[in-house]
């Protein structure tokens, strides 16, 4: 994947130098666009769900079979680097993206309950490289790149009217991943407005959660993985151009 990577950035590089007539260019603050959408994450996370359910079953709950397999959120990001050619685009972009998934435990015969907030937050770097298929549609052929993410759960309990948080766990490091997917580019006004639906697959899995005082969410030495695969992203997003 990293040869992959190096090979797209080289090109953008040598196609910039080269070529002649492109649209090609750079706007305000050196960035050729930004970009928000809105996403969802799809994983499997064998570990956390059997922390959970056994928390619901150890507090005789209601609901005993909870499962996380989908958080949601917001992605925001510049297109740092756009080269327009007549058959072919070439981007450079930089992103932060969170996506959250939050579980309610309510014990039976109580007024309190718990909630189970999960938590990924990323940034990240990637290429775009694709053709027009007209001059209102384009194929992203290829999206890459890499993130440098941190997740965490946050539990609190409602007594009443407030929300008390009970304890945080987190990554003990954040941890690099790469990603790959394709997507589609409706071009509203050709080099300012375009509708992005891009399907990404996340390489990326996550051994445990911790807190201050070096005390683990799933056991040391269990055969479950907190996230044994976060699998698939699914975006839509508004790009801005800013054409020089």
């Amino acid at each position: 994947m990293k040869k992959i990577l190096t090979i797209l950035i080289f090109t953008v590089i040598l196609f910039s130098a080269k070529s002649q007539g492109q649209s090609f260019g750079f706007g305000c603050l050196g960035l050729s666009g930004v970009f928000g959408g809105y996403s969802y994450q799809f994983y499997k996370a064998e570990g956390l769900n059997k922390y959970i359910n056994t928390q619901a079953r150890g507090s005789q709950t209601s609901k005993s079979n909870i499962e996380y397999k989908r958080g949601e959120g917001f992605i925001v990001g510049a297109n740092v680097l756009k080269a327009q050619f007549k058959s072919v685009f070439i981007g450079l972009k930089g992103f932060y993206q969170f996506s959250r998934e939050t579980k309610i435990l309510k014990p039976v015969g109580n007024l309190n309950y718990r909630n189970y907030e999960f938590n990924f937050n990323y940034w990240g770097a990637g290429v775009d490289f694709g053709f027009p298929l007209g001059s209102f549609l384009s194929l992203k052929l290829i999206d890459a790149g890499v993130t440098y993410s941190d997740i965490s759960l946050k539990i609190s309990e409602k007594i009443g009217s407030q929300n008390i948080p009970v304890e945080t766990y987190r990554s003990e490091k954040p941890k690099l991943a790469y990603y790959v997917g394709s997507g589609l580019i409706f071009n509203i006004i050709s080099n300012y407005l375009s509708l992005e639906l891009t399907a990404r697959y996340h390489f990326s899995n996550y051994e445990n959660l911790v807190i201050s005082n070096k005390q683990y969410l799933i056991e040391e030495n269990s055969d479950l993985k907190l996230v044994s695969n976060s699998g698939i992203q699914a975006t839509a997003q508004i790009n801005i151009g800013i054409p020089f």
